[in-house]
């Protein structure tokens, strides 16, 4: 009998270091993913120690193994081919977006488990696996998995033939206003100005550096932006959005590589226009944008606010703050379907 156990054990530490090392996943990953110790998993990668049921629920919410597999040896380890780090990635980015569209579309039934996916993706970093989205497309038949894998065809299957629920079967025939005049105008080139381009993903400092035409009229070509000249005084930066924060799904949106226009602020704190403006902090550690919503001089700290609500505000002390620039406008955004 222990001789069976024995072979059982063996059987299963070779397909999990082969499923972990499939997964990219050393013993330290393994250790912080689950949440145990280093000899604890030394242990299970060796065959030293059985799997019980409590860490196979793990396994198998976190990486996609075959329960029976992981539990008896026998059949696949991995339901499906693992996702690679960039996979992840993407697809987590994808089903952040996702919940936002979908918080109008579900039914009272859906609404619980609605909330407990929602706070799951609110966490740090959220492992998705193939396990995670045949659970939430399960939840919520209306998703479209050919998107979410993807990024084929509408996010929702009820959205087929329209685009973000929007009908498309008008032609550009159709494109006119009541009057029958063209939409769109030409605006005379005089009418724009060039502005140094920085990306927000740098590491923290200051952003920009000389303001002044001249420097502007220096820089490569891939360094400059060309913006309206309604924006005359003051220091002006393009900069781009990273990430999802500041996307609610909602006109008010800027979305994940949206360029936009910011003026550097050199009057106090005291004065920053909180009610009808977004801004960029540069930090100690790094750049943000975010709406401010609180200035508390007490406590020498503003609270900053997302639009997204898969993400907490963040309080951030006065001495912390390195730069701050008010939002302007929009000037360079993708077309998303």
């Amino acid at each position: 009998m222990k001789n069976n156990l024995d072979n059982q054990n063996s059987y299963i530490n070779l397909y999990l270091k082969e499923a972990f090392s499939k997964l990219g996943k050393d013993q330290s990953d393994i250790m912080n993913d689950l949440g145990v110790s280093q000899p604890y998993v030394s242990a299970l990668m060796n065959g030293k120690k059985p799997v019980g049921k409590v860490m196979a629920e793990k396994l198998v919410l976190l990486y996609g193994f075959d329960k029976a597999g992981i539990l008896t040896g026998e059949g696949p380890m991995l339901k499906a081919s693992p996702l690679t780090p960039a996979q992840q990635k993407n697809i987590l980015k994808k089903l952040k977006k996702l919940f936002i569209s979908l918080r109008n579309r579900i039914t009272k039934d859906q609404q619980q488990a609605f909330k407990q996916y929602e706070a799951l993706l609110s966490q740090g970093e959220t492992i998705v696996t193939n396990e995670l989205i045949e659970e939430i497309t399960d939840t919520f038949p209306d998703i479209n998995k050919e998107w979410l894998l993807s990024n084929k065809e509408a996010m929702f299957l009820t959205d087929e033939g329209s685009i973000n629920g929007k009908d498309i079967t008008h032609t550009i025939g159709n494109l006119k206003s009541k009057n029958g005049t063209a939409e769109v105008t030409p605006i005379p080139e005089q009418s724009y100005m060039m502005v140094e381009y920085a990306d927000l993903a740098v590491s923290a400092g200051m952003l920009g550096g000389d303001f002044s035409d001249s420097f502007v009229e220096n820089l490569p070509e891939t360094h400059k932006r060309l913006i309206p000249r309604e924006y005359r005084e003051g220091n002006y930066l393009v900069v781009r959005v990273n990430g999802d924060s500041m996307d609610d799904g909602t006109k008010r949106s800027l979305s994940d590589d949206d360029e936009i226009l910011i003026r550097l602020w050199t009057d106090g704190m005291d004065t920053l226009p909180i009610h009808n403006k977004l801004f960029v902090l540069t930090t100690r550690s790094g750049h943000i944008v975010k709406q401010i919503t609180k200035i508390d001089r007490k406590k020498q700290q503003i609270t900053c606010h997302s639009f997204n609500p898969l993400y907490p505000d963040q309080f951030v002390d006065f001495e912390e703050i390195i730069q701050i620039f008010t939002v302007e406008k929009i000037v360079n955004s993708k077309i998303r379907l």
